[in-house]
């Protein structure tokens, strides 16, 4: 409904994540080239298989029949991703509230079987960054300001998980 389409938006949180890791070290790959292509889930399911990262993060954003849906939220499938799950979940909100001041609901980090999260050969976990449907959430996802302030959490989600 508001002519604002997930994959552009998620597109771009990946991309900034992408930096933060690179600028870091890390060498990223990405399931899809560009913010119009969209390859199917088993697809990047299998992808993640012949690549053989270190990780698999899919970022999304929620969306709901009520406005009043809200929040950010991790999801993993095997026990060795929950606590990659956990730290994104938790750091997440945190940096948009630093970042922007909204006060971003901590959905929290749960165990559900998405085709993504059933990956076996490393952590992998699905984000949802804020409901697109929920006008506050909308308001941060939908700016480049929130956008780098979520890639920012989940980036200190994967510095948690590691350790550092």
């Amino acid at each position: 409904s508001t002519g604002v389409c997930e994959r552009d938006v998620t597109y771009k949180i990946s991309q900034e994540l992408a930096r933060l890791l690179q600028q870091n070290g890390a060498t990223v790959l990405f399931s899809r080239n560009d913010a119009a292509s969209v390859p199917e889930i088993e697809e990047r399911r299998l992808n993640a298989y012949e690549l053989k990262p270190d990780m698999f993060v899919s970022i999304h954003c929620d969306s709901s029949s009520s406005a009043s849906s809200n929040g950010s939220s991790a999801y993993y499938y095997k026990n060795y991703s929950g606590p990659l799950a956990f730290a994104i979940a938790e750091n997440l909100p945190l940096s948009v509230k630093s970042a922007t001041g909204y006060n971003m609901k901590n959905g929290g980090a749960h165990y559900y079987p998405f085709l993504v999260t059933r990956i076996e050969n490393c952590p992998a976990v699905l984000v949802e960054c804020g409901f697109i449907s929920n006008k506050a959430d909308f308001n941060i996802i939908n700016t480049d300001k929130g956008r780098k302030a979520i890639a920012q959490g989940i980036y200190n989600g994967i510095i948690e998980y590691y350790g550092y």
